[in-house]
């Protein structure tokens, strides 16, 4: 009898060990799972939140310099600057550059060099100007501001352009909010769509001349102006960071950039639209300066500089900064104090 207990409770162990087995076996699979699947978000997340790509590959093609020192960072959404912001030292003071992809083509090193500032180009693709307005109120939270370039574009002044995807992350604590990045869907489902394609070879490029980006911009901005109406809400906010700016002593720069020639056509046959705009550029100089280089000139008819109907590079954006670097008045309103200066 006692060699049968022995033999029982022998078996009894081996069965404890197997369950046990099985049980840190499948602990071990799915610790595996979520390790590999954040391996997987780190090598293929669009926004590059976690900054792996941009600090150890430093040669991959879609990141812009967004400091003097050379820092970079995707532009292409609000998350990763929003960290980097976090991130940077806070006992600095800075320039910062809000804006949407016009202002992405910037080169920093350049209006850093010829202005003797060091600027933070924290612009990106596809903002809208509600977002840039939190964009300013989550930095200025953050760091100490000497300097702020404001890009006011007409379309970002449209009512009908609207998007917010900040105000959500506003708040949160530094680790909340990289918590809610890791786990946001959105985030998770771009980020398997880009590995799909990235390892299926699949590519973005598309054989759209610039003939035909020129025509199909023409063709949304006419479609816009016939709904258009202007921001009011956004209008009284960035009157409210005017007088923060004034009272602060941050020096705040509006800046209207240069438009395509036949956009510029389109928008000067709204004259009831361009009065209005006037309008919020004289009551804005009154407490910021607003410079605007909107109204056409030379730089609207450089074809070769003009990627497509809305973004520029090459001679137009060396002189967008050489005036913002304050070297040059050329092709550009200065407004001030209510008005501008019609002898320049």
């Amino acid at each position: 009898m006692r060699g049968l207990t022995l033999n029982i409770n022998i078996i009894k162990q081996c069965v404890r060990r197997l369950k046990m087995r099985k049980l840190y076996l499948k602990f071990t699979g799915i610790l595996l799972f979520f390790v590999s699947y954040f391996l997987l978000f780190l090598a293929f997340d669009t926004n590059d939140f976690s900054r792996i790509r941009a600090d150890y590959l430093h040669n991959i093609t879609d990141t812009k310099v967004v400091s003097y020192n050379g820092d970079k960072t995707f532009l292409n959404s609000p998350y990763p600057l929003m960290k980097y912001i976090n991130d940077i030292d806070k006992n600095n003071e800075y320039s910062i550059i809000l804006g949407d992809s016009k202002f992405a083509f910037l080169d920093v090193i350049r209006l850093s060099s010829i202005s003797g500032e060091k600027y933070l180009n924290i612009s990106y693709g596809g903002a809208a100007l509600e977002e840039s307005i939190l964009e300013f109120w989550y930095t200025v939270k953050r760091l100490k501001l000497k300097k702020v370039i404001f890009e006011l574009d007409f379309h970002a002044l449209n009512n009908n352009w609207r998007m917010d995807r900040i105000s959500k992350y506003f708040d949160m604590s530094y680790l909340d909010m990289i918590k809610a990045y890791y786990f946001d869907y959105y985030n998770n489902k771009t980020m398997l769509e880009e590995a799909y394609k990235k390892i299926r070879g699949i590519t973005n490029e598309e054989n759209t001349s610039k003939t035909e980006l020129v025509k199909k911009g023409i063709e949304d901005k006419i479609k816009v102006l016939k709904t258009y109406t202007i921001n009011e809400e956004a209008v009284e906010n960035l009157k409210e960071i005017s007088k923060y700016c004034k009272e602060n002593d941050i020096k705040l720069i509006f800046f209207s950039p240069p438009l395509y020639h036949k956009i510029s056509d389109l928008v000067e046959e709204k004259k009831d639209l361009v009065e209005e705009l006037h309008e919020i550029k004289s009551e804005l100089s009154k407490d910021a300066v607003v410079y605007d280089m909107q109204d056409k000139s030379e730089l609207s008819y450089m074809e070769s500089d003009w990627l497509d109907s809305s973004h520029f590079t090459g001679g137009i954006m060396r002189q967008v900064e050489d005036n913002l670097a304050g070297i040059s008045r050329k092709y550009m309103k200065i407004w001030e104090n209510g008005q501008y200066d019609k002898s320049k």
